[in-house]
């Protein structure tokens, strides 16, 4: 999880296109199965990771089946499945778990 950025939002063109932008573009992708429409300009400050704990279940809400928002629960059945901030960021780490067009797996 991210912070929402702060500035403007703008439409994201072909000249905007860096290599970064690109990879970034190709996970949103990946992620939700609808292409990248805007760019947002975000910096994160990482420090060094702090362990919060095991992930038993992972909440998210999407419109990607349906075209209205519905919410969705992963269960993490993996103990090794591990919450960390890096700052203002949020990491979960371990147990194999994968992003798919149909969702989180593993």
């Amino acid at each position: 999880m991210v912070p929402r950025p702060k500035g403007r939002v703008r439409k994201l063109t072909r000249d905007a296109r860096t290599p970064e932008i690109e990879h970034a573009a190709r996970l949103h992708k990946r992620w939700s199965d609808f292409e990248a429409g805007t760019l947002h300009s975000a910096s994160v400050v990482v420090d060094s990771p702090e362990r919060i704990g095991r992930v038993v279940s992972i909440a998210y809400r999407s419109d990607k089946w349906s075209g209205r928002s519905q919410d969705y629960e992963h269960e993490v059945e993996s103990r090794r499945v591990q919450l960390h901030r890096l700052g203002d960021v949020y990491r979960i780490t371990g147990g194999g778990l994968s992003v798919t067009p149909a969702g989180i797996t593993g």
